[in-house]
């Protein structure tokens, strides 16, 4: 379900996009975003459901500052070797919460599903950048709702309740209504297209 989740239809962003242009600074960021899609569009760089994630979502300042802190994030895990691995992201982000409740998206939630590099441990990760290791600091300084499980490891019940709390809560809003949640994977490379897209929409979201 999670790499099977469709991104907006632009029927369903239409009412979206009218409420965030009523003014000249919705107005300029909007062509920011239209202008910055036909650039990246044009050289063929829509190539991962990453890019397409981040090419999707940032219609808003706010929704852009939230994706720069994952990218820093992430960023920070491929800086001290975790590269090989996915993420599970979900959240107010993923919703049209402008729309359905008024208000902008405060952060976005994110599971990251690790292999440990080989030559390193738990601990040596730890030790290498506590920070991001903790989750109120994780949160703060990136906007990113996060947690963290190792792959390859022995699956005990802690893992198992884990997991089937993530999946029933981000397949379904608050009001009971099923939605769904997206996966991307950790390599650096799907980095790199959205690092570029950004800048594109500097000025306004700044």
């Amino acid at each position: 379900m999670a790499s099977r989740h469709r991104l907006w239809q632009n029927e369903v962003n239409a009412p979206w996009r009218l409420k965030c242009c009523q003014n000249g600074t919705w107005r300029e960021f909007y062509q920011r975003c239209v202008l910055a899609r036909l650039v990246i569009q044009s050289i063929g760089l829509l190539t991962s459901l990453h890019c397409r994630m981040v090419q999707r979502f940032s219609m808003s300042p706010q929704r852009v500052a939230i994706l720069r802190g994952l990218l820093a994030f992430r960023a920070e895990l491929h800086r001290i070797g975790i590269t090989s691995g996915f993420q599970w992201l979900d959240g107010s982000f993923m919703e049209q919460v402008e729309v359905l409740e008024d208000r902008d998206p405060k952060d976005i939630d994110a599971v990251t599903f690790f292999a440990i590099p080989p030559g390193e441990s738990e601990q040596s990760l730890v030790d290498k950048a506590p920070q991001i290791f903790d989750h109120d600091e994780v949160k703060a300084a990136y906007q990113v709702d996060h947690y963290l499980v190792v792959l390859g490891q022995f699956l005990n019940a802690d893992s198992v309740r884990e997991i089937a709390y993530w999946y029933s809560m981000w397949s379904h809003r608050r009001d009971g209504l099923w939605k769904g949640f997206i996966q991307v994977s950790l390599d650096p490379q799907e980095d790199v297209v959205a690092h570029a897209f950004l800048p594109l929409l500097s000025g306004v979201a700044s």
